[in-house]
């Protein structure tokens, strides 16, 4: 939520920009690594906005899919849109692991 006034710039300048928000909740790469050395999980769950109000807060639209297969049709929904000037914002949530190489550890086997 640090982007917000990006956010608001988006909208006042009607760019035709998508944002697509993977809400996994928190801080997951931190998350991540707590799980795989085993240590408990602090600090890594946060309260997340409710996207759809908070851009219409700014008068963005919002869509949120529930499967990587409906993540092309939010897409392509939400381009129809940029082209008419309008900003738009598609959410997943959804917790990912990680790509092995955006690990400072990524030469190491980490699950085994």
């Amino acid at each position: 939520m640090f982007a917000l006034g990006e956010l608001a710039t988006i909208a006042q300048a009607s760019l035709p920009v998508t944002l697509l928000v993977v809400d996994d909740g928190g801080y997951g790469m931190l998350r991540f690594d707590q799980q795989v050395f085993g240590h408990p999980e602090r600090g890594v769950d946060l309260l997340t906005p409710e996207w759809h109000s908070l851009g219409a807060a700014f008068g963005i639209s919002a869509e949120t899919v529930s499967s990587v297969d409906e993540i092309s049709a939010g897409l392509r929904r939400a381009h129809e849109a940029n082209l008419r000037g309008e900003p738009r914002i598609v959410v997943w949530p959804q917790r990912l692991h990680p790509p092995r190489t955006t690990s400072p550890r990524w030469f190491e086997d980490v699950r085994g």
